[in-house]
């Protein structure tokens, strides 16, 4: 895709994020007619840029098709990993586009704008008021992260104050939907923008790849045996008095929930998603088992690794910093793993796959 193609594609798939889990959405049919979309165009672009084709693991793909499809199918009569799949064709049609500095600095002010006059509406008006404050925020934070590229991507003042702005509007309104893990990563996004050189080098690390991509899994387990502990009590009370919130907000027992469902289906997955998660982990080996987590987590450790080898390229660093930082936030929240996921992660997976496409390109034909 050219550069205005790609920057139109970008934008739409933000939008369809946005009001794909809307009731009106679901009442026309919209995630299906979209994911039909999404896979007619995938088809497409595979047979027309035969260049862009990935190198797929024979063995990562029939592990995804047994796991995510052929099992759910068997086992539960359920399409709903097929469905979530979808998020992945997202990625490939992204990574065929023009991943040039033009589309990061025009798409990531359009969504920093976009996730802005959302948080703006949710805050100030009524139109909103029936969704829930941790989607209202994670539509928000991706935003932000995704907008993170841009800041990363470009230098100079004029940045320089387009960073300040956009990030005291986006504290100030984030701050203000009552989601403690969209405020702590707005904090850390932050925090990783500034120290950007100490990122690098921690993601330049391979240990913590793989730290990353376990984390919310990590995270479950600790946090389901600090609640069987004896100082459960304390914390609770003191989470109360100072948040007016449970120290998980039940999470604990969500986690636990699930991973007794896992127990009961023999460690196949229960082929479909039966509650919101709030951890992209959980929610991955609960459903699709050990060989579907297994390979969910190894087609992004594959992904991360081929993005680190062009990692001297800030859009490339920007992708990836943005996914690993959405994805250690998804072991607190939801929207990264489901039937309908919020696409923007895996878009950003796709902009620094399309731009290593783009620097081997130049590398061919300097």
């Amino acid at each position: 895709m050219g550069e205005l193609r790609t920057i139109i594609v970008i934008i739409l798939f933000w939008i369809l994020s946005f009001v794909e889990p809307s009731g009106w959405s679901i009442m026309l049919d919209l995630p299906i007619k979209a994911n039909w979309m999404i896979a007619a165009m995938a088809l497409l672009l595979y047979y027309k840029h035969a260049e862009t084709r990935p190198e797929i693991s024979k063995k990562l793909f029939w592990g995804v098709i047994i796991s995510f499809i052929v099992i759910p199918y068997l086992y539960a009569d359920s399409f709903e990993g097929a469905s979530y799949l979808v998020a992945f064709l997202t990625v490939y049609i992204i990574s065929t586009g023009s991943i040039t500095p033009r589309t990061i600095r025009l798409t990531g002010l359009s969504i920093a704008a976009m996730g802005l006059v959302v948080l703006y509406i949710y805050a100030t008006g009524t139109m909103l008021s029936g969704w829930n404050d941790n989607a209202i925020a994670m539509v928000g934070l991706f935003s932000f992260i995704y907008f993170s590229i841009f800041l990363i991507e470009k230098k100079g003042k004029r940045s320089f104050w387009i960073w300040n702005t956009v990030t005291l509007a986006y504290i100030l309104l984030l701050f203000g939907t009552d989601c403690r893990s969209g405020m702590l990563f707005t904090m850390i996004t932050v925090a990783g923008i500034i120290f950007s050189s100490l990122a690098k080098r921690l993601i330049e690390n391979s240990r913590y790849e793989m730290l990353i991509l376990n984390l919310p899994l990590i995270i479950a387990f600790i946090v389901i045996a600090i609640s069987s502990s004896s100082y459960y009590d304390e914390l609770e009370m003191w989470s109360i008095q100072k948040f007016d919130k449970t120290i998980f907000n039940g999470r604990n027992g969500l986690w636990e929930y699930a991973l007794t469902l896992l127990e009961q289906s023999s460690y196949l997955g229960t082929g479909k998603f039966e509650i919101n998660y709030h951890n992209s982990g959980v929610a991955a080996i609960s459903v699709f088992g050990i060989l579907g987590y297994i390979c969910w987590i190894g087609y992004f450790s594959r992904s991360l690794k081929n993005l680190k080898k062009f990692m001297r390229d800030d859009i490339v660093f920007g992708s990836i910093l943005a996914f690993s930082l959405i994805f250690m936030q998804q072991a607190l929240d939801l929207g990264f793993i489901s039937p309908v996921p919020n696409l923007l992660p895996y878009i950003i997976l796709g902009v620094g796959i399309g731009r290593v496409n783009q620097l081997k390109k130049e590398e061919c034909n300097p």
